[in-house]
């Protein structure tokens, strides 16, 4: 099929198990685990949380013989008298637009040319994804082509660690400090009891169960507790997360690793493989142990069993950059907010609605020295 290939979009509800499996085989590694299990599931466990009378809807792009090259998956609501179409799925690992890898400038032209023709008075949110990403790059310029306003607003940064072959030159890429600070920190663990650091991957749907639940016991004795308005990511969302594991290639793909004490579970770290790429989903330990460094020994655990697993990259996501650059992570993609507002009078009033009041924060904000 030629570079040249015409491709029509299609306003649908739903998208068959066919049709998501060639084009899971088309886009980029890193993002295949954005299945047809994973936003349904989020449809059922996640979207009545926020918006219990809406759907998943698709615009999708298909070739002249009907086989499906890319789709936008999203939620349809209200604000203030516009209709605004949101990208769906958890905020991380990231929303994104699943675009065939070798036709992405034809898919987002297909893409903003159906939403230009059907959805012209939308608001369009695509976010928080990352910048530089393929599909972002595209459908930014073919936007501004047919006349819509681009608003971006910065969530945060990637942190990104490039894993080397083997598990000596991991460890030989840490400071020697570190690596001595960990060994005396386990040994001190060690004494207070028995103490187990256990694997979970490709499990049963009742042991998914418990580790969550396990989980979501050490999140709510980290320092998280005391913070009203932090994200408990595993216990706010653990129906979705116990729903989601029910599934085989979510099961074969999430990786978490737990240390109990006395068959307390103390620490986890819990990530997601796809590609070669591992997400750093969510990492916590219970405060009463923190003198004896568990989330760094937690971490040893999953970075060590990446490298074995022959993973090349970790994404830590977007928090506490200092503590990662230990583990040698560096700045990745900015985390944007990308929100595309029609060449209409209202879309106009809308785009300088946000800029005003982006300005107004900025007035707000102290000075930045």
């Amino acid at each position: 099929m030629s570079a040249g290939i015409s491709l029509t979009g299609k306003n649908i509800n739903e998208i068959y198990s066919d049709q998501w499996d060639n084009i899971l085989k088309s886009v980029s590694p890193d993002l295949q685990f954005l299945n047809r299990h994973w936003y349904a599931t989020w449809e059922r466990k996640y979207l009545p949380q926020i918006n219990p009378d809406s759907q998943i809807r698709y615009i999708s792009l298909f070739d002249s013989e009907d086989n499906m090259h890319g789709t936008f998956p999203y939620v349809e609501f209200s604000r203030f008298g516009l209709k605004i179409l949101s990208i769906a799925g958890l905020y991380y690992p990231f929303r994104s637009l699943l675009f065939s890898s070798d036709f992405a400038p034809n898919c987002a032209n297909a893409f903003t040319s159906t939403i230009h023709e059907t959805h012209g008075n939308s608001i369009i949110r695509i976010g928080p994804t990352v910048e530089d990403e393929l599909a972002n790059r595209m459908i930014n310029k073919s936007f501004l082509e047919l006349g819509w306003k681009c608003y971006q607003k910065e969530r945060g940064q990637t942190n990104i660690i490039d894993l080397p072959g083997s598990i000596d030159e991991f460890n030989a890429s840490l400071p020697k400090k570190f690596r001595d600070n960990m060994r005396r920190s386990k040994n001190k663990l060690c004494k207070l009891g028995k103490v187990e650091f256990t694997r979970f991957n490709n499990c049963g749907s009742a042991t998914w169960a418990n580790v969550i639940d396990q989980c979501a016991s050490v999140e709510s004795r980290s320092w998280l507790a005391a913070d009203e308005e932090a994200e408990l990511r595993i216990t706010e969302n653990s129906e979705f997360w116990k729903n989601y594991l029910e599934g085989n290639d979510a099961s074969q793909r999430v990786v978490v690793w737990i240390i109990s004490i006395d068959g307390e579970a103390i620490a986890y770290d819990f990530a997601i493989d796809s590609g070669d790429c591992r997400y750093g989903f969510s990492s916590h330990y219970d405060e009463k142990y923190k003198k004896y460094g568990v989330g760094v020994l937690v971490h040893s655990c999953m970075f060590e069993d990446a490298v074995s697993s022959g993973i090349k990259t970790i994404d830590m996501g977007d928090s506490s950059a200092q503590a990662k650059a230990r583990w040698g992570a560096k700045p990745g993609s900015r985390i944007v907010d990308y929100v595309y507002l029609p060449p209409s009078l209202l879309g106009r009033l809308a785009y300088s609605g946000l800029k005003l009041k982006e300005r107004y924060e900025i007035f707000r904000s102290p000075v930045q020295q």
